[in-house]
């Protein structure tokens, strides 16, 4: 896998991403992404909205609303996982989150 281009790739990383954090800290972190991309992931992930349909609600191409899918995936992942040289190192390295000091 090497990008966010499939929707089987988007499910493996969307759930990567709820296997380590609570939706609690998912949203938080959605909060720091640009808000285009933001509401993005919130209709397409929460909502469970196809991205086509995304695009029609935008009115945007399927392609640029894709991007914003891609770009704001990128920034969840860099702001919860900053140890991480790529987003992709999540799934290539199947790492597992060190547990918090809370």
């Amino acid at each position: 896998m090497l990008a966010f281009n499939s929707p089987k790739a988007r499910k493996e990383f969307w759930d990567k991403l709820n296997k380590d954090h609570s939706t609690k800290d998912i949203l938080k972190a959605l909060d720091s992404v640009e808000a285009i991309d933001a509401g993005v992931l919130r209709r397409h992930y929460i909502d469970n909205i196809p991205l086509p349909d995304i695009a029609l609600e935008l009115g945007r191409s399927a392609s640029t609303t894709r991007w914003y899918h891609h770009r704001g995936m990128y920034r969840l992942v860099a702001i919860l996982y900053p140890e991480l040289d790529s987003p992709f190192d999540l799934i290539h390295k199947n790492l597992k989150k060190a547990p918090s000091n809370k």
